[in-house]
């Protein structure tokens, strides 16, 4: 071999030796990024699983999970099985499921989670005692079973989990015309349901041109159109459990939600008026 291709040889081995040094290092580099976002992802994944839990509770199909979230349905499945792994996370899967079901007697709710009746009481015992749930009693004699319902205190706790702790959810308080006919069984329902302090009665003539009754309450609302929505809701629930006949409800204001409004029907004249449509 001559001497040039000698030399070719050598600077050809100590170029090559170069080039894998400076690959290795920059391998080395990206290998421990990838290792620190795996971790990252893997903690992402943690948080992720009682909220996949929870929203399956809620019934949104694995199929929707997936998409919003660009994942595949298999690791849905397999996130579902991190959704509970404390007391709290516990707690939040009960709630939704109250939620969603509108109230369930302590079987139906272990069977929905399936889980012991054993386990499932004590946790319904603390969120009672929290003001989460309450109870509701149905059926006549020895068939007379206790369902349990979620409370708005529930419903803004699993709003605050779900949107975390930088967003604090919105209430805005509904007025909504009713008919004197109904107006005390209403009154009786939403002290059960809603709370002695957390509705008003409003009487005609509290307000300029109100000519009927009126129900306050509040609901969690970032818009005025949601707000509509799921007061409509909720005054027709309490028709409902009042057994007075259902009709179309009339919201006449829609406001921000604060003690005054609650408690003492506060003065509408600056309120925002809503449509009847």
């Amino acid at each position: 071999m001559s001497e040039l291709h000698k030399n070719i040889r050598r600077e050809a081995q100590k170029s090559r030796s170069l080039l894998q040094a400076s690959y290795r290092a920059a391998l080395t580099e990206e290998g421990e990024r990838i290792s620190a976002a795996q971790a990252e992802l893997d903690a992402v994944y943690e948080e992720l699983g009682p909220k996949v839990t929870g929203a399956v509770a809620a019934g949104l199909r694995v199929a929707e999970i997936a998409q919003l979230l660009g994942l595949s349905r298999q690791k849905i499945y397999e996130l579902r099985g991190r959704g509970r792994d404390g007391v709290a996370e516990l707690q939040i899967e009960i709630l939704t499921h109250l939620g969603a079901s509108g109230a369930l007697i302590p079987d139906q709710l272990a069977a929905q989670l399936e889980l012991g009746v054993d386990e499932v009481l004590p946790a319904l015992s603390v969120l009672e005692k929290d003001g989460a749930v309450r109870t509701m009693m149905s059926g006549y004699g020895a068939s007379l079973d206790t369902y349990f319902k979620l409370t708005d205190v529930g419903a803004t706790r699993v709003e605050r989990w779900v949107l975390g702790t930088d967003r604090e959810p919105r209430r805005m308080s509904v007025y909504a015309e009713i008919s004197a006919g109904e107006k005390e069984a209403l009154r009786s329902v939403a002290i059960d349901v809603l709370g002695p302090e957390w509705f008003a009665i409003i009487e005609p003539g509290t307000v300029n041109l109100q000519t009927s009754p009126e129900i306050a309450f509040s609901v969690p609302a970032d818009t005025t159109e949601e707000a509509v929505d799921r007061g409509r809701e909720r005054l027709q629930e309490l028709r409902r459990l009042a057994s007075v006949k259902s009709r179309i409800p009339r919201i006449t204001a829609i406001a921000p939600a604060g003690p005054l409004h609650l408690l003492f029907g506060a003065d509408r004249a600056q309120l925002l008026d809503v449509d009847d449509a």
